[in-house]
């Protein structure tokens, strides 16, 4: 298994914040993903003894033709939001003891920051001049069909999909400065609007197929 320091890293994913960047599928995801599951590991099993971990989102997808470069990470545990509270891997703080585990794995470096978004997703960010996400980490309670999982199973068996997905994000990025107004009156970017009504598409079709 490959161990690739923040330099290299940046030669084969991550994207400058606010940016929509695609590119083709890079088999190197799969094992930069394997590379931070077995340290999110080590890290998870000091707290929480009923977790499990999945590659998802566009690099997950094998040969898919376009996705953003942002290796996805869905962390699943039966145990209720309160008691990651009280674990430090909800926010706040950041200062907490697992977040001293991230730093002494490797997954926190001297040049980066740990920023939080919307309470369970985790961005890892180079704060530098070229500021850049490489990888977010997911956290949900652990259910028997989540739909991260079950998205990403509907799209591996039905490549005619996965493309139309990719050719929705290729337009979408075009009009990235496109802004739509979604149901609770938020302000979203095309790109995130369109693709959001996509993946609800799929996942009532997913459900409707797999009996969910």
């Amino acid at each position: 298994m490959i161990t690739l320091k923040l330099s290299e890293l940046k030669k084969h994913i991550g994207m400058s914040l606010n940016e929509i960047k695609l590119v083709p599928y890079n088999p190197i995801w799969a094992e930069i993903y394997e590379q931070n599951k077995l340290r999110l590991q080590k890290i998870l099993s000091k707290f929480d003894d009923t977790f499990d971990i999945h590659h998802i989102g566009g690099t997950s997808i094998p040969n898919i033709r376009v996705t953003k470069p942002i290796i996805d990470i869905l962390v699943r545990t039966t145990k209720e939001w309160a008691e990651f509270d009280k674990s430090g891997l909800i926010p706040p703080p950041i200062e907490s003891p697992i977040m001293d585990e991230i730093k002494i794995a490797g997954l926190y470096e001297e040049n980066k920051t740990i920023s939080w978004f919307q309470g369970d997703c985790l961005f890892v960010v180079d704060p530098g001049e070229d500021s850049f996400i490489y990888n977010s980490i997911h956290v949900e309670k652990n259910v028997h069909n989540d739909s991260f999982l079950l998205f990403k199973r509907y799209i591996l068996e039905h490549p005619e999909t996965a493309d139309e997905y990719c050719s929705l994000k290729e337009a979408c990025a075009a009009q990235a400065n496109v802004e739509f107004i979604d149901q609770e009156g938020r302000r979203l970017q095309a790109y995130t609007y369109f693709k959001r009504k996509f993946v609800d598409m799929i996942l009532s079709k997913a459900a409707h197929l797999y009996g969910v």
